[in-house]
């Protein structure tokens, strides 16, 4: 390989690492959509979190999903997997911060490359009773 061809490697890979989005880069952006609820932030960040979870195009697959709880809020992130050159990638994730005694969420995509219908969902886990994600 010449030192044109090393070059465009080197470049391609940079680029690819440098799209990759984190939960801290997507906060660096306003939030794509905000919710309020009755519901604790407890409730729905776990519903969010079962939601994304089994939202794989097949009944046996499921999304890889992460639940992080911090003293004022939880964040769920939908996770793309490390590839061989690309590091891992969070697809969309929501804040779910506590609110008196209820809740507001905070939704981000990062280019709508979710799996399945999030956003449906996360509005769906705001009810006060939620609406079992569809099949």
């Amino acid at each position: 390989m010449g030192k044109h061809e090393v070059s465009v490697v080197i470049l391609t890979v940079g680029l690819l690492m440098s799209a990759c989005a984190t939960t801290t880069s997507l906060r660096e952006h306003a939030p794509t959509k905000e919710f309020t609820s009755t519901r604790s932030a407890q409730d729905v960040a776990s519903c969010i979190n079962d939601s994304w979870k089994n939202a794989a195009p097949l009944p046996w697959m499921t999304v890889p999903v992460s639940m992080e709880i911090h003293p004022d809020k939880f964040t769920v992130a939908q996770i793309q997997p490390a590839g061989l050159i690309v590091p891992e990638t969070v697809r969309v994730m929501v804040d779910v911060l506590k609110d008196g005694t209820g809740s507001k969420t905070r939704y981000y995509e990062y280019l709508s490359t979710q799996i399945g219908d999030t956003l449906k969902l996360v509005e769906q886990c705001q009810q006060s009773s939620p609406l079992k994600p569809a099949p």
